[in-house]
């Protein structure tokens, strides 16, 4: 049952994320208008076009801990010796799998894409600090706090060099470079050590969770692909005017998953089943998310020419309102995936992942005579898995 003590760790929780939501906002304001300022519109689409599939290969090179650890949250809070372990095993898969991406990737980009293959090679220090982050870990013990003291730091020493770079080709390493720089320091001071565990022990994780590395293959290779796709359809400027966008959006979708981060630890620790979810609790999610839309409808042409330089950018303003659909939809998602996940109904929410890919990719295939069809692929797929989520809670957990 969901006590009083439970809502004030919720929320102490999630208002450390949310304010590392807030800075992380008002950084975009600071840094993507010198971004494009400084680079101008393609330079700035092929920045963020490489930034994107290096963060998606730190995002595969996760496999299934960013879905693992939360589970594992009242374990890793009570067992230090388990803690350890399980922060060399993800150290270690970290370093394998992203070894492993990077030079395959870096062949392709050498041989089809080699115009582009000196900004990807400054880009690669992307890698380092997410293959050291230690955010999950800081999650599951609830020390929040320390998340938001990482992010803070880095995005100052990211935002200071911005300032004195001069080639586009080095703002990647720079981003880079501060986060490693941040997380080395917090992570010696913490005590925290380096090890690896026998490959044996890596196989073994990989094989039992297998099905949790599929729903974040699924889930990630949406976004992932998201700017490539939209780089090779309409050109690198067109990546520029989605992150206007989705600049904007993330910073509401990151509240939403500030939630979920902030929640999950607490509803595995309790041992709760499904008691939160019920009538009053969906319409106060939906409630709040609606208000949500409602502001982002209102403010987005204030937002973009802020963002934008101060110069207009009506695709942008009809990019974000399309997107902003997506809101309520991540919102009302988070307490069944929560519930399925604890449950390890992790087929069921491999499926639901595989068919908003097929609905996202499905509508691109037929529609994709401009940027926002992109965006309307975006939010049907999130739709299709809100409906899905429905459907099987009902039919099966409900029941």
């Amino acid at each position: 049952m969901i006590h009083i003590k439970h809502i004030k760790r919720f929320l102490k929780n999630f208002s450390w994320l949310v304010l590392l939501q807030g800075l992380g906002y008002l950084f975009s304001f600071l840094t993507l208008p010198l971004i494009i300022s400084k680079f101008g519109y393609k330079n700035s689409g092929i920045i963020f076009t490489v930034q994107s599939v290096i963060l998606a290969i730190a995002t595969f090179s996760n496999y299934s801990l960013n879905y693992f650890i939360p589970t594992k949250s009242d374990k890793i809070s009570t067992d230090k010796n388990y803690f350890n372990q399980l922060w060399y095993l993800t150290i270690s898969i970290r370093c394998i799998l992203s070894f492993l991406l990077s030079f395959t990737v870096s062949v392709i980009i050498y041989i089809f894409y080699a115009d582009y293959f000196s900004i990807w090679i400054f880009s690669l220090i992307l890698l380092l600090p997410k293959i050291i982050n230690p955010n999950l870990f800081y999650n599951a013990l609830e020390e929040n706090k320390k998340v938001l003291l990482i992010g803070f730091f880095s995005k100052i020493l990211f935002l200071i060099s911005l300032l004195f770079v001069r080639n586009y080709k080095y703002v990647n390493f720079l981003l880079g470079f501060s986060e490693l720089l941040v997380i080395l320091f917090w992570l010696n001071k913490e005590k925290w050590s380096f090890s690896f565990i026998p490959f044996n022990e890596v196989k073994i994780f990989i094989k039992k969770t297998y099905s949790l590395f599929l729903v974040n293959f699924f889930s990630a290779l949406k976004p992932a692909l998201v700017n490539p796709l939209l780089a090779y359809l309409f050109g690198s400027s067109a990546v520029t005017t989605y992150v206007l966008a989705d600049k904007i959006i993330n910073v509401l979708r990151g509240i939403s998953g500030a939630s979920y981060t902030g929640f999950y630890p607490i509803f595995n620790k309790e041992k709760w089943q499904e008691t939160f979810i019920n009538f009053k609790n969906i319409l106060s999610i939906a409630s709040i998310s609606f208000i949500l839309l409602a502001f982002i409808w209102i403010l987005t042409p204030q937002l973009i020419l802020i963002l934008n330089n101060f110069k207009p950018n009506n695709e942008a303003i009809k990019l974000t309102r399309i997107l902003a659909y997506s809101v309520p939809i991540s919102f009302l998602i988070i307490p069944f995936f929560s519930l399925f996940l604890e449950r390890q109904k992790w087929f069921f929410i491999v499926f639901i992942s595989a068919l908003q890919l097929f609905v996202f990719y499905g509508f691109i295939f037929i529609f994709h005579q401009s940027v926002y069809h992109i965006a309307i692929a975006i939010v049907l797929s999130e739709l299709s898995m809100l409906i899905g989520y429905l459907i099987y809670y009902y039919f099966s957990i409900r029941k």
